[in-house]
């Protein structure tokens, strides 16, 4: 019977140069070659107190080319890890995703969506969180150049998020996919190493596309995910950021504004013809990279980016000046010029409008609950995420930790389902953003409670959701924490039948058919418990604007859930929210539409 048992460690004893070698063999999978990851030690009689020490001159990178093998991160091997550099774009492989892979994918994180199974009606989707899969090469390839020395078996996964891009296709069934990432910033704390990762998720090719000229390729999705190598570090000549600012707005209001504005070395007007002029608004674009001396001041700042102007007529964007600032010959630098400056004289733009009340609960409790697998092996084989820490107990215990994880990735799969099945509605395509921090370790086959808050609006409209997962076996420690952007569904009040809108439509048949007459009533009952107006009254009148109170028990609740958001009704456009929705003014067009 022993026989037929897999190896899973071995240890050997030099004579002639006293090395002990202690090999773990990691098989991900039963048809897959066991790959060993060596440990060397020294035998030393000559120190009795301590006569076996492991031999740490390459050790990390032993570990590094172990998960190397592993995770199969240069199948072409047309560039092997020791080429790899912190300023590299980091390329994946080229991926037809499969609808047998999503629905193995779906059934290990407990997606139940009809959209995420074969033969929907409406075409079978792709899961949000499909897209580590997809980027999975290209996200974990910038945690191995040689200028972060760090033990992989001493790494933590931090965090989290998917971003769909603006006016991204939808990924499909057979689309052809590839990836890239870079690395945003590899910095030092107490805590040890963090490395932060972009990725990028791009379209290559639709299934249908065969024997079609070539289109570029087109992004999709934005993959970030951060890794801390816990530890103590000093290599601060290594460490890097590199942050994109928010945008600001700039109003150069006075003539001192102007002048100071000029009087800046950073900033480059591009048109001397047509010179900046008092009464300006100028929207700044920046990002900085910042290379550190130590812990809280830099040996380099450098910030590039554009200054903008919004014509009032097609309300396009162009560039007017050019942003440029290097520090390089001054010294250490505590801090970054521009944007300080944008922080004391410009307002930041798109930032979400906070609920004054705290926002409110989406799900009751006990609502929302799943378990962690007994097992990691399922979710390490569908996802490619097939580091031995989630699956064997050496590796596990090698890596100080109390046994096999969960992994970080299965529990944010688990918990965005549930902001899609509440507060998306069940509709996928509608969670635009969703981005999550880990906050401490998941053991195997343990209770999870998902709470879901909605506490504000971005600038778009979308609704900013607050994401919690706690514990319930772990005295209800907090697991995971984040937010989702829930793009709202589009609402639309229309009138069937033919010909253009005019005042009074349809008022001769509420005056001659009781059923019709009925369908009226109950509209309006409605849209007067609710937002407290008469639909009825609109269409007899025609009013040019209308003040509209939130009248009712509904209409009560509604004010105390958006006590400090501003929705502006339109009829024939979108909602803008910006103001308490107690007074809103209302202002017809020809149809109502609210989202």
């Amino acid at each position: 019977m022993a026989a037929d048992l897999p190896l899973a460690l071995s240890i050997n004893f030099a004579k002639k140069s006293k090395t002990i070698s202690l090999t773990l063999f990691n098989r991900p999978e039963p048809t897959v070659a066991a790959i060993p990851l060596e440990l060397q030690f020294q035998y030393d009689p000559t120190t009795p107190y301590a006569p076996i020490h492991e031999k740490v001159d390459d050790r990390n990178q032993r570990i590094k080319q172990h998960y190397w093998n592993l995770w199969n991160l240069d199948a072409t091997a047309t560039k092997g890890m020791a080429a790899l550099n912190i300023a590299d774009e980091f390329e994946g492989e080229s991926v037809t995703i499969t609808e047998d892979e999503i629905e193995q994918f779906c059934r290990v994180v407990g997606i139940e969506g009809e959209a995420y199974k074969k033969n929907f009606k409406g075409g079978m989707q792709v899961p949000m969180d499909f897209a580590i899969k997809l980027g999975w090469k290209s996200i974990m390839k910038p945690i191995f150049p040689n200028a972060i020395d760090g033990d992989l078996l001493k790494l933590v996964h931090l965090s989290n998020g998917f971003r769909v891009l603006p006016g991204a296709p939808t990924l499909l069934p057979g689309d052809l996919v590839s990836s890239t990432s870079r690395i945003e910033s590899v910095t030092n704390s107490d805590s040890g190493k963090t490395v932060s990762v972009k990725g990028t998720v791009f379209l290559e090719s639709r299934a249908g596309d065969k024997g079609k000229a070539a289109q570029a390729k087109v992004a999709v999705l934005e993959v970030s995910s951060s890794f801390l190598y816990r530890g103590k570090f000093t290599d601060y000549a290594q460490t890097f950021s590199r942050i994109e600012s928010p945008t600001y707005a700039v109003d150069v209001a006075t003539p001192e504004i102007l002048a100071v504005l000029q009087s800046k070395e950073w900033f480059q007007w591009d048109n001397d013809e047509a010179p900046l002029a008092q009464g300006t608004t100028l929207h700044f674009k920046t990002e900085s990279h910042y290379v550190y001396a130590d812990k809280s001041s830099y040996s380099k700042v450098d910030v590039t980016g554009g200054a903008y102007i919004i014509t009032r007529e097609q309300k396009l964007e162009i560039k007017v000046a050019t942003i440029e600032y290097s520090s390089e010959g001054e010294g250490v630098t505590k801090g970054d010029p521009v944007v300080e400056y944008l922080k004391r004289h410009g307002k930041p733009l798109e930032q979400p409008a906070l609920f004054e009340s705290g926002g409110y609960a989406l799900n009751t409790e006990g609502q929302c609950t799943f378990r962690t697998p007994a097992t990691n092996d399922d979710y390490s084989k569908t996802s490619g995420d097939t580091n031995p820490i989630h699956t064997n107990p050496y590796f596990a215990a090698l890596a100080a930790l109390p046994g096999t994880i969960t992994h970080g990735m299965h529990s944010s799969a688990r918990t965005r389902r549930f902001v899609e099945q509440v507060a998306a509605a069940n509709v996928g395509s509608r969670v635009s953003k969703y981005s999550v921090g880990f906050t401490a370790m998941c053991l195997p086959d343990h209770a999870m409670e998902v709470r879901l808050r909605h506490i504000g609006m971005t600038t778009t409209g979308n609704k900013l959701i607050k994401v919690d997962t706690i514990d319930l076996d772990s005295d209800s420690a907090v697991v995971l924490t984040g937010t989702a952007e829930i793009a709202q569904a589009p609402t639309a009040y229309v009138f069937t039948g033919q010909g253009s809108q005019e005042p009074g439509m349809g008022m001769e048949l509420y005056n001659n058919s009781a059923v019709a007459r009925a369908v009226w009533d109950q509209a309006d009952e409605h849209l007067g418990e609710v937002y407290g107006f008469s639909i009825l009254e609109i269409v007899r009148t025609n009013p040019k604007e209308k003040t509209v109170h939130f009248g009712g028990l509904k209409g009560q609740a509604t004010r105390q859930k958006y006590v400090s958001s501003i929705f502006t009704f339109n009829f024939g456009s979108a909602c803008d929210s910006s103001s308490p929705p107690r007074d809103q003014q209302l202002t017809r067009n020809s149809l109502a539409r609210w989202r």
